[in-house]
């Protein structure tokens, strides 16, 4: 019997492998694709066709809490260590302790893993709208009274927040979430959140300074527009890296 090479090794695998379950991680209110859940759904699969799997070749950059790390994953025949596929991926870890560089190269692995076996994740941002978005096509809004507002309006002191005390607490525990996720699919799960969207929608109608800065919010505070502004900026050198795989 004729062994399989890598590439028909591969593609048995992505006949056996589908969906990615998103999952809850402790203390979160959102769900996210993780690389413990990937390896999980994959690592039997690679297994029983006779695919390892492993990072070489890395380049990794330390600037602050940011570490960047560009590698390559090597997909090869167990049977047959010259017979294999590099995939040029890089991850991207913020962590104010050590674990930068392990979430920076668990990022890269997932996204690798992810590509190189067309995995769907279920990442479909009509399933994260909100309820009271209004959906009617636009011809059908023309004579409303009331475009848009209700959003906005919807969220009073005595629903989410009963103050601005509650809204500064808020405040800071959204900064510390948003300096706390480890790549773009967790910073874009929590802003899909209640808890994010309620926050932002009292901010923006009773403390808009806490989204924009400067007065009345906190000085140790930048306003969380400006936060997520860089905190994307930084994801998006994952997104947008040409050694990035797929």
């Amino acid at each position: 019997m004729t062994k399989m090479n890598i590439a028909q090794r591969i593609n048995a695998c992505m006949a056996d492998v589908d969906y990615i379950q998103k999952e809850k991680k402790q203390g979160m209110n959102y769900s996210i694709v993780s690389h413990d859940a990937v390896t999980a759904k994959v690592r039997p699969i690679l297994q029983k066709h006779g695919v390892v799997y492993y990072p070489r070749n890395m380049t990794v950059h330390q600037e602050g809490n940011r570490t960047q790390a560009t590698f390559d994953v090597r997909f090869e025949n167990m049977d047959d260590r010259t017979d294999f596929i590099d995939v040029a991926t890089f991850g991207y870890g913020v962590d104010p302790q050590d674990k930068g560089p392990g979430k920076a190269m668990s990022y890269g692995v997932k996204y690798s893993l992810l590509k190189v076996l067309g995995l769907e994740t279920g990442d479909d941002p009509d399933a994260v709208q909100d309820a009271r978005a209004d959906h009617k096509a636009a011809n059908d809004r023309v004579n409303s009274p009331e475009p848009a507002a209700p959003v906005i309006r919807a969220v009073k002191w005595e629903g989410a927040y009963s103050g601005k005390s509650a809204l500064h607490k808020a405040l800071v525990e959204v900064d510390r979430n948003i300096r706390g996720c480890g790549d773009a699919a967790e910073l874009e799960a929590y802003l899909s959140t209640p808890e994010y969207r309620n926050f932002f929608w009292s901010c923006e109608k009773y403390m808009p300074h806490y989204l924009e800065g400067g007065d009345p919010a906190p000085s140790e505070f930048v306003g969380i527009a400006e936060l997520l502004e860089k905190t994307r900026a930084d994801f998006d050198l994952i997104q947008n890296n040409p050694l990035r795989a797929g």
